[in-house]
């Protein structure tokens, strides 16, 4: 008898653990913050992700960040299909989105400006004329990139085209930032507010003076296929407040 009423009570003490388990694994389902997807270049998600946790924390929701590759425009990036929002990206790559019905049209966001710099490693203070004097330049080429058709401008504009060196074209301004890190190349045209991401000696390079240059706008929107488009609309928004826009000056940007 006292054997088969250790048992029942064995019994009864398992069933009430699972039950327990089983409303704790549910409860934990029922409270996991909705996911944020967001496919950015890498300029991008060095310069918000350190922000992320502000956004997290009022909205309840987490960011999940992917960086588009450096050597594909967006629209050819594999990571488009499951995002909600794509950030860092051109004009001229918003049409093709747009074309290719993979943005939401109304959802087009201006999130800042960005800024041209001069990177010569081997000059101290280099100026418009170190950057004339270059006999080995990088440019970024591509116009899914933003920085690229300013810089063609600016070399239009300082007598620069042909170029008269060796000119290296690399598809973005991170292309660009690495061939010059890693020696390929004197010097070049490339992104201020990437420059600043990595902490490099500001001794180094010129911060071209925007006036002599297009703007640089740099986009954000919302993808056809989000699964969080309320979420989006939202992280679009908060990027444009005010407190975020002055981060993104201080990073090296300029004011939409």
């Amino acid at each position: 008898m006292k054997k088969l009423i250790l048992l029942l009570m064995t019994l009864l003490v398992m069933s009430n653990s699972v039950q327990a388990a089983s409303a704790s694994s549910q409860e934990a389902t029922q409270s996991k913050a909705p996911e944020l997807h967001i496919l950015a270049s890498d300029e991008m998600e060095r310069l918000l992700s350190p922000l992320s946790q502000s956004f997290e924390n009022e909205h309840q929701v987490s960011l999940v960040f992917e960086t588009a590759s450096p050597l594909s425009v967006f629209s050819d990036s594999p990571g488009i299909s499951h995002a909600d929002l794509l950030l860092g990206f051109s004009a001229k790559s918003w049409i093709n989105l747009l074309n290719q019905q993979l943005v939401l049209a109304n959802s087009q966001t201006v999130i800042a400006h960005g800024q041209l710099s001069y990177w010569n490693p081997t000059s101290r203070h280099p100026n418009r004329r170190t950057l004339s004097q270059t006999s080995v330049l990088a440019v970024p080429s591509t116009q899914e990139d933003p920085y690229a058709s300013a810089a063609e401008d600016l070399l239009k504009r300082y007598g620069m085209q042909p170029f008269k060196g060796r000119l290296f074209q690399p598809f973005t301004a991170l292309g660009t930032y690495q061939l010059i890190q890693t020696g390929h190349v004197e010097g070049g045209i490339t992104s201020t507010a990437l420059l600043r991401s990595h902490a490099t000696d500001p001794r180094q390079y010129w911060r071209i003076p925007p006036e002599l240059y297009p703007p640089i706008a740099i986009y954000g929107a919302i993808t056809t296929q989000a699964a969080q488009p309320a979420l989006a609309t939202r992280y679009l928004s908060w990027l444009t407040s005010a407190p975020i826009q002055e981060h993104l000056q201080k990073a090296g940007n300029l004011l939409p």
